[in-house]
């Protein structure tokens, strides 16, 4: 896991998350992440949470566990988590190039929210061995907020537009929205696509890794258009 070059998507996500509608959309949408994830919380253990971006959930979720791993790619984003939480007793900032410092079957809870879109089948296989090493038998890993084939950006935006609705935040979002085709996401986007997973072929993808895996009724987060998938070390 220490190769760390940019790519497109990592320097995007660096320039600042332009997938929201506003801080009032990042507050919500890390809400309800934070919401979904209680019942798959390490009481007494510990949650490593791969990718955070800005991991405005960590506070409702360090009381369920012994201590939150947070190891973030972006360096910018990284800098501002550890300007956050550097302080905090329960909550460790790293970069993936130091996950190998971390002593096998040392994480019980493993989350990969909204991440593997963003990677290659290449770069999945070595956060899958990775994942593998960090649990022990019968640890967790969370792949959360799934895109399924044939899922395009209309998905994505129907489920923001109602998310909003139910935030009361829907004047705002539907301001922003019609400036996100010109933003540098949209842009991104269009020229590199996001990977898509269907449940067959991922779950047989993280067997090959050592877990035995099913869906989620529903996906951790607010988009209901996408999926999760748990996984559990065998």
């Amino acid at each position: 896991m220490a190769d760390t070059r940019p790519t497109p998507w990592l320097e995007e996500w660096d320039r600042g998350q332009h997938a929201y509608f506003g801080d009032r959309h990042k507050a919500a949408h890390f809400a309800a992440l934070a919401r979904s994830l209680e019942p798959h919380l390490p009481a007494g253990g510990v949650l490593l949470d791969y990718g955070p971006g800005d991991a405005l959930h960590v506070p409702a979720v360090v009381p369920g566990c012994r201590q939150v791993v947070l190891c973030e790619a972006a360096p910018r984003i990284r800098a501002g988590l550890g300007d956050r939480f550097g302080e905090h007793p329960d909550v460790r900032v790293i970069g993936p190039a130091d996950l190998p410092d971390l002593a096998p079957g040392s994480v019980d809870v493993v989350l990969v929210q909204s991440v593997l879109q963003y990677l290659t089948a290449p770069e999945l296989d070595v956060l899958l061995a990775e994942a593998a090493r960090l649990l022990p038998p019968g640890g967790v890993l969370l792949l959360g907020d799934l895109v399924a084939p044939g899922a395009g950006p209309g998905a994505d935006l129907a489920e923001l537009v109602r998310f909003a609705a139910r935030g009361r935040f829907l004047r705002s979002a539907l301001a922003r929205l019609a400036a996100l085709p010109a933003s540098t996401y949209a842009r991104t986007r269009r020229r590199h696509g996001l990977a898509t997973h269907t449940v067959d072929a991922l779950t047989a993808t993280v067997a090959a890794h050592g877990f035995d895996a099913h869906p989620l009724g529903r996906n951790l987060g607010n988009n209901a258009a996408r999926w999760t998938l748990h996984a559990r070390r065998r």
